[in-house]
């Protein structure tokens, strides 16, 4: 149990550090934190997210075989990308933001963008 304890601790630092800046992290600083926003919409578990790089977007990838692109302000689905045949468990977007790239348990890798 004390070791859950842990891992869930040092993945609350580790996201924590990339918005508040790792100088100041320190273990009061998480218990300030709250949950802002719950967006639902996967039918089955969400394995990876990623924010776009203007933060304006937060992309995710399910058991559902689909990568999802939110709003980030408003929690609404923006559009659903479907093409995997199987879980994906891994996303990025583009240094510049106009492509996302997923991973997936169909053995393939898929860059997704507009035309």
């Amino acid at each position: 149990m004390k070791m859950n304890k842990i891992k869930i601790f040092s993945l609350i630092a580790v996201f924590t550090s990339l918005f508040v800046g790792f100088e100041k992290l320190n273990a009061q600083d998480v218990t300030k934190f709250k949950c802002l926003k719950t967006l639902k919409g996967h039918k089955y578990s969400v394995n990876s997210v990623a924010y776009s790089p203007d933060g304006t977007k937060i992309i995710s990838g399910s058991g559902d075989e689909t990568v999802k692109i939110w709003d980030a302000n408003t929690g609404k689905c923006l559009k659903t990308l479907k093409g995997h045949s199987e879980t994906v468990y891994s996303l990025a977007y583009s240094p510049d933001g106009t492509k996302i790239i997923s991973g997936s348990y169909d053995k393939t890798v898929k860059i997704w963008g507009e035309e």
